[in-house]
């Protein structure tokens, strides 16, 4: 049995008086708090670490945003079966480290 919240996974719309970016879960009506991703509002001008640091925390956002999808696809490619044998051990692997087994 997963123990985890179940997608889908949302990043909600950016507050500019937070110092990060909001990714809810939206299953069973209600929004669930899966994380919050540093978005530190002292940092939001117009210079060049600046903006590589608001790309890298949307990137990370949604990356996070997706892991349920993802976590989903690799499932059902090991459920049809269709991955060679590595590709079976990695995808195990994967979803094992995903559920904290690791």
């Amino acid at each position: 049995m997963e123990k985890f919240t179940k997608g889908e996974w949302n990043i909600m719309p950016i507050e500019h008086d937070k110092e990060y970016v909001r990714i809810r879960g939206a299953s069973l009506g209600g929004r669930f708090k899966i994380c919050n991703v540093i978005d530190l509002k002292v940092h939001h001008d117009e210079s060049k670490w600046c903006q590589y640091e608001r790309f890298e925390s949307m990137a990370n956002a949604h990356l996070i945003a997706a892991a349920p999808e993802i976590y989903e696809f690799i499932k059902s490619l090991l459920e049809f079966d269709m991955l060679n044998d590595s590709d079976t051990i990695e995808a195990k692997a994967l979803l094992s480290k995903a559920r904290g087994e690791q």
